[in-house]
């Protein structure tokens, strides 16, 4: 039980850092570089005063985002097979899976709240991200507290947090959002967002596939 309780503790530490330990990291890297696209556009549409489209872009992102999350979540459904033809141990494979299994529902969240918080601060309306990240930061702690400390509920317990606390973040952003605080830049759903995808989707990539190199560069 120590080595498992060991290999948990090791995967769960490298998942928080953004290594592939836990299936996720690697992805999770793609979706800050791929969101880095929405800062890009939303920062040029506000400069040039064209604040409409700043919630196009958002939409635009989002559908992007989405797509690219759910052609790669068959790394996560079938990260233990992965593992086991990259020569790991079954012990870290097992783990490994539960831990990637976790990691989807976080995963989506980053779909909304990584390009919400791109677009909020190309607005300059950096006070309201620092505020929902700190309040649902606290919630987090707490989540793991009770859940890891108090419950000994382990992995579960550490993953489950992890996913409340972060679509808690969503969710205060499309209150700030959708609540009519950016009246200029977001003027509702629109079928605009499906035109004009594919500068989208080579700017996203290729600011993926750049913060991934950078990242990666800097680990070894």
């Amino acid at each position: 039980m120590d080595g498992n309780n060991k290999i948990e503790e090791r995967l769960l530490t490298s998942t928080e850092r953004g290594d592939d330990g836990g299936g996720g990291g690697g992805d999770l890297k793609k979706r800050l570089g791929m969101s880095s696209a929405t800062e890009t556009l939303c920062g040029q549409a506000f400069g040039a005063g064209q604040h409409h489209m700043m919630g196009i872009y958002l939409q635009r992102s989002w559908i992007v985002d989405f797509v690219t999350v759910t052609i790669l979540l068959p790394l996560f459904i079938f990260t233990a097979p992965i593992f086991r033809l990259l020569g790991e141990e079954e012990a870290i494979a097992k783990v490994a899976k539960n831990i990637a299994l976790w990691f989807i529902a976080f995963i989506y969240s980053l779909v909304f709240a990584v390009t919400i918080q791109m677009y909020l601060q190309a607005q300059l309306k950096n006070m309201i991200v620092a505020c929902i990240c700190t309040s649902t930061f606290a919630i987090h702690v707490l989540l793991s507290w009770i859940f890891v400390s108090i419950l000994d509920l382990g992995i579960p317990g550490a993953m489950g947090a992890l996913a409340v606390s972060s679509w808690l973040v969503v969710f205060g952003e499309f209150v700030f959002v959708f609540g009519g605080w950016c009246p200029h830049s977001w003027k509702g759903f629109t079928t605009a967002a499906f035109s004009d995808l594919w500068p989208i989707v080579k700017l996203s990539v290729s600011s993926g596939i750049m913060l991934c190199l950078e990242i990666w560069y800097n680990c070894f």
